[in-house]
């Protein structure tokens, strides 16, 4: 994964949720997190 293919996308992708383990997440927490 290239991390820095998500800085290039729109800013509302970072307010997208996440499915994540059966619950949902802003994305940018999902992405700290890795």
């Amino acid at each position: 994964m290239i991390i820095s293919s998500f800085w290039v996308r729109p800013l509302e992708m970072f307010n997208e949720k996440v499915l994540l383990h059966g619950k949902n997440i802003p994305r940018f927490e999902f992405i700290s997190e890795k």
